[in-house]
């Protein structure tokens, strides 16, 4: 009676150890799938700021290609304003 006592605790205590560990084997799986999402979500994110700097650098262009019209812009009005331009 006692072997089949400590056999049944054995049993339950083993059937513990089977629960818990589906359970981390469950928690472990939700973890790598969080991961994998942010993982793609900071691959989206460095994209998106690739992206980014590169239409800043266009932009950094185009006005370093009108900064030259502005100041010709900038002196026409300035002659006007003093009555005359010297261009014409």
């Amino acid at each position: 009676l006692i072997k089949l006592l400590d056999f049944k605790r054995l049993t339950e205590n083993t059937k513990k150890i089977l629960d818990d560990a589906i359970v981390m084997l469950k928690l472990d799986g939700k973890i790598v799938e969080r991961e994998n999402k942010l993982s793609q979500r900071k691959l989206e994110l460095n994209n998106r700021e690739v992206e980014l700097n590169s239409k800043l650098s266009e932009a950094e262009v185009i006005f370093l290609n009108m900064k030259p019209l502005i100041k010709g812009l900038n002196k026409i009005k300035d002659s006007n304003d003093m009555g005359g331009n010297e261009n014409e």
